[in-house]
């Protein structure tokens, strides 16, 4: 591990299109601040969210491995010449912090608490989709791990450059202490997996929270934000959102009234799944499919909070 951590504790219309480098298109969202995305269902690379401060570039997930990583570096190369300062991971799985071994040195890497001890644990498995999604999964290898050197807890705010930003950890959802990223004087948020488009999201079969994770959605919907970016494909608006929030509303409705009628534990997945109103709500042709794993991390929650 190459970094130490320090402690803060904080209390505190459409984009235009750059011509794509590789495998990202690039939208300016504002002056100084583009979205370096891939398609909803990419398996090697994820979007990436890229800000200019003052002394140089925050820069939003590091990629899925450090390969991806480098053609993203490539690509900001197109659209500034400052250096990259800050890289900021949303969550502890690969998809965020695989490629934080490819950036200089001089990056400064910020993650929330739960981050940086999921990362500092070796025994703690961060691989999560990406190899489900890999192209020959079997000989998927885990890429170096990257201590974060700045730990938020709560809030950070960033007031250098000429847009503030906020970074916020969230106590619960797809993964417990996730960041989000927060443009408040446009009401823009970089959600990262917090969100997706594809219906098709992935529960961490251990930390994802579905019922926390309905409620997050809600309190973003009441905040009004005029642009969500995901972890992976296009910005989306709010009726996205309500698309996302209806997901998993529908998914814990389902699973309590399975449990209200007594349908044997063992059976829930499979009842929830055979639903009629499931395919609406999944994407039931993805591949590779996580629905059942929503459905079983969703059961597990409700009987936890039953016991």
């Amino acid at each position: 591990m190459r970094r130490c951590a320090i402690v803060v504790f904080f209390l505190l219309s459409g984009p235009a299109l750059i011509a794509g480098n590789g495998p990202f298109e690039i939208d300016e969202l504002l002056d100084g601040m583009w979205l370096f995305r891939v398609p909803a269902d990419s398996a090697e690379y994820t979007n990436s969210l890229v800000i200019e401060r003052d002394r140089g570039l925050l820069v939003v997930e590091s990629q899925p491995s450090p390969a991806a990583a480098r053609r993203l570096l490539e690509a900001i190369g197109e659209v500034s010449d400052k250096p990259v300062r800050f890289l900021v991971f949303s969550h502890p799985h690969v998809e965020s912090t695989g490629g934080a071994s490819a950036f200089p040195e001089s990056t400064l890497v910020i993650a929330g608490e739960t981050t940086y001890d999921a990362l500092k644990d070796e025994t703690t498995s961060l691989g999560a989709d990406i190899p489900l999604r890999a192209a020959a999964p079997d000989s998927w290898v885990a890429p170096p791990r990257v201590l974060p050197d700045i730990v938020i807890v709560g809030r950070l705010s960033l007031t250098d450059g000429p847009h503030r930003v906020e970074l916020l950890t969230l106590p619960r959802g797809h993964y417990p202490g996730s960041t989000i990223v927060h443009l408040p004087e446009h009401e823009i948020y970089y959600v990262g997996a917090q969100v997706t488009a594809d219906r098709n999201p992935y529960a961490d079969p251990e930390y994802t929270d579905p019922e926390g994770w309905s409620a997050w959605i809600n309190s973003l919907l009441f905040s009004r934000p005029d642009k969500v970016i995901p972890i992976r494909g296009k910005t989306l608006d709010t009726d996205a959102v309500r698309e996302f929030r209806d997901l998993l509303a529908w998914l814990l409705g389902r699973v309590n009234h399975a449990l209200i009628e007594r349908i044997p534990e063992e059976d829930i997945v499979d009842f929830t799944i055979e639903s009629e109103g499931f395919d609406k709500h999944f994407d039931v042709d993805a591949k590779p499919f996580f629905g059942r794993g929503m459905v079983q991390r969703t059961l597990e929650e409700r009987l936890d909070k039953k016991r």
